[in-house]
């Protein structure tokens, strides 16, 4: 009866390691390197700058103040003077009025797979931008992409996005601007789409 029963565990074992190894062997074939955090900075020359980040393992979207400070051109009713470090007010006082507000809200399946699959479809040159190409006014981009396998890449391309650039770019304000419910939000979220139409402006320009 003994060695029944010895026999019964050892090949109880034997089929549980077994199927542990073939676990094993699934999840590391499905590991490919994946977007999984991407952060967007807005910087206009005249307007209050924001950042847009996204989690896409957590499936949220945030949009908050890119400074500490609000900028003159949206509080220019109340300054009486031109002094620089008096044209900007603390966002503790008076973000209600002129900065961001900052939310947070979830992403359904289709917006993840629409913010994953225009990352995967940059190129090398969407890496690398070509600074000398740049324009001096407008709106200055700063992306950050974090990867599954834990590279993190940094693009600066200034004022002048390439083409998927400024697609991504475009995706996630419309995202935060489907989403939001604050007033003072939906006006420099305007102010910056107005910022992005003239980049657009200059892809149309080149089509034709």
């Amino acid at each position: 009866m003994k060695p029944i029963f010895l026999l019964i565990f050892f090949a109880f074992l034997f089929l549980s390691c077994k199927k542990s190894v073939e676990k094993e062997k699934i999840e590391m074939n499905k590991s490919e390197k994946y977007p999984v955090f991407v952060k967007l900075g807005l910087y206009p020359s005249f307007a209050q700058p924001a950042e847009i980040m996204v989690n896409l393992n957590e499936q949220y979207i945030l949009l908050y103040n890119a400074s500490p400070y609000v900028y003159g051109s949206l509080n220019m009713d109340s300054q009486k003077n031109n002094e620089i470090a008096n044209k900007q007010f603390s966002l503790v006082s008076d973000s209600l009025k002129y900065g961001i507000t900052p939310f947070y809200a979830t992403l359904s399946k289709e917006e993840l797979l629409k913010i994953k699959s225009k990352i995967i479809s940059f190129t090398e040159e969407d890496f690398n931008p070509d600074l000398y190409t740049g324009i001096n006014d407008g709106m200055g981009y700063h992306f950050q992409i974090l990867y599954s396998n834990h590279i993190l890449k940094e693009i600066n391309p200034l004022n002048f996005p390439s083409k998927n650039q400024f697609e991504l770019s475009k995706l996630l304000i419309d995202m935060v601007e489907y989403k939001n419910q604050n007033t003072t939000n939906k006006s420099i979220l305007l102010t910056i789409k107005e910022y992005q139409d003239f980049i657009e402006d200059k892809y149309e320009e080149k089509k034709d």
